[in-house]
């Protein structure tokens, strides 16, 4: 409990300042997503989540080979 040793008031403005950091951060979310239902419904969307399934594929594929190197297998 240093923070209160420091200043009471301290404690108050980190508490509320994280809660509403937490809170506005989740209402960014909401809104930006709310916004985006255009990009969601378009066929640009399925291309840019399927681009981007096949990047994933490779870093896993990547990944996967570089622990096989590490454990002496490859």
């Amino acid at each position: 409990m240093e923070s209160v040793q420091v200043h009471f008031s301290a404690t108050i403005l980190f508490v509320l300042g994280f809660y509403m950091m937490l809170v506005g951060s989740k209402t960014a979310v909401a809104i930006v997503v709310d916004k985006s239902k255009t990009l969601v419904r378009s066929k640009y969307y399925v291309y840019i989540i399927r681009a981007l399934g096949l990047v994933l594929i490779v870093f896993a594929l990547i990944f996967v080979r570089d622990a096989l190197e590490f454990v002496g297998i490859l």
